[in-house]
């Protein structure tokens, strides 16, 4: 017996609906369409279980959609003989095949979820669940032990090498792994996001300024023990001795930067941004290019909210080095408090453009801020600012 089920549909009550649906797309278009409103559509209860069969469903429906959207009216006007026919995914007239959908055209479709149908990504992901969290838990113990004291650009050189290897090291073991462009983008892009999310090590030696400059350390022996004393403490969390440490080392040598450096964030950590703020000013007396000093400030004051003096540091922070993205996402963030939705966008945009380049991780979180500057922009009703924003910058992120 025939592992497919053939029937025959007339066309003449469908016919119209799905020339409407198809007006001006092509089978691809309509089928992707059709497909990810089908997903959106399954239950909470179905997707948190295992929506697998439902999803072949909506793909079969696509399937119908996209072979409907082969015929043209004209066509059925002139002969009362073209059928659709279900299984072999043909469109008939008599006994003549005029058109077809073939496996070609379904892994097609399936691209264009990858790009543009976020719960078919998320499905997919799902997928290979189990890669992402070995891979996760690989990259992040590679990553713990990268340097911080090398300059940015290589710290997030070594950070995607750890992503490659720890991919290839799982695979190897016999997981499944993403094959084409669109899969292989969408599992890094996850992976980068679980990596944000739960690996301390990579905000640890992404936003640690330990790069060796002039007066990173004390030449004072006496200052450099209390300081390593005070590392000692904070590595164990012990953050108000390790502050009395870190004032004993400035008091013997007032320019000992690091020593400044961790007793602002050390006085961060207990939420005293009166007392990190001077400690930092502290720094940039003795080094006014200190980026460490300079975001950390601008940090401080945008949790007492103070955005003014936020904006001033992060603006200091991007006219001395441009190409980190930290200024400008810290700007989004301190024009969004403030109500400035247009200048909060263009940095996001700004910074998500530079985490590209580098090749940052953190690009997800300025893509997520993208995201819910959008439901902002939804709310004050100027979506059509927000649309124009983003042409302007040649961002084709699909919001939601």
């Amino acid at each position: 017996m025939n592992k497919y089920l053939f029937r025959c549909i007339t066309i003449v009550s469908l016919l119209f609906t799905s020339n409407a649906m198809a007006q001006g797309e092509d089978k691809i278009t309509v089928m992707s369409k059709i497909t990810c409103e089908c997903i959106d559509n399954i239950s909470d209860k179905v997707w948190e279980s295992d929506p697998k069969e439902e999803i072949e469903d909506c793909f079969n429906a696509a399937v119908l959609g996209g072979l409907l959207s082969l015929i043209s009216l004209d066509s059925a006007k002139e002969t009362d003989s073209i059928v659709v026919e279900i299984g072999s995914n043909k469109v008939k007239n008599g006994d003549a095949v005029i058109n077809e959908i073939n496996e070609s055209d379904l892994e097609l479709t399936k691209q264009q979820l990858r790009k543009n149908c976020d719960r078919y990504i998320f499905f997919e992901n799902k997928g290979f669940k189990a890669l992402t969290e070995k891979a996760l838990t690989t990259s992040c113990s590679c990553i713990s032990k990268i340097s911080t004291s090398i300059p940015l650009e290589e710290k997030n050189a070594k950070i995607q090498k750890c992503m490659v290897e720890s991919v290839s090291k799982e695979t190897s073991n016999g997981e499944a792994r993403p094959v084409t462009v669109e899969e292989i983008q969408s599992f890094y892009s996850n992976l980068q996001t679980q990596l944000v999310e739960n690996c301390e090590a990579i905000n640890r030696v992404t936003f640690s300024e330990d790069e060796h400059k002039l007066n990173s350390y004390s030449s004072d022996k006496k200052a450099s023990l209390f300081y390593s004393k005070g590392q000692t403490a904070y590595k164990a969390k012990k953050i108000k001795e390790a502050i009395r440490y870190y004032k004993k080392a400035v008091t013997i040598d007032k320019n000992f930067v690091f020593a400044w450096d961790n007793l602002g964030r050390s006085y961060r950590e207990l939420n005293q941004f009166d007392k990190a703020i001077e400690a930092y000013e502290a720094s940039l007396k003795v080094d006014k290019f200190n980026k460490t000093a300079l975001m950390n400030i601008a940090v401080a004051y945008n949790y007492k909210k103070d955005f003014e003096n936020s904006i001033k540091y992060y603006e200091l922070l991007k006219s001395y080095y441009p190409k980190d993205p930290e200024s400008p996402y810290g700007l989004a963030l301190a024009y969004m408090q403030k109500g400035n939705l247009e200048k909060s966008l263009l940095n996001a945009i700004e910074a998500y453009e530079l985490y590209q380049q580098a090749k940052s991780p953190y690009q997800a979180d300025a893509k997520r801020l993208m995201n819910y500057l959008y439901t902002e922009f939804n709310k004050a009703d100027k979506s059509k600012t927000f649309k124009r924003i983003c042409a302007e910058n040649n961002i084709t992120i699909k919001f939601e």
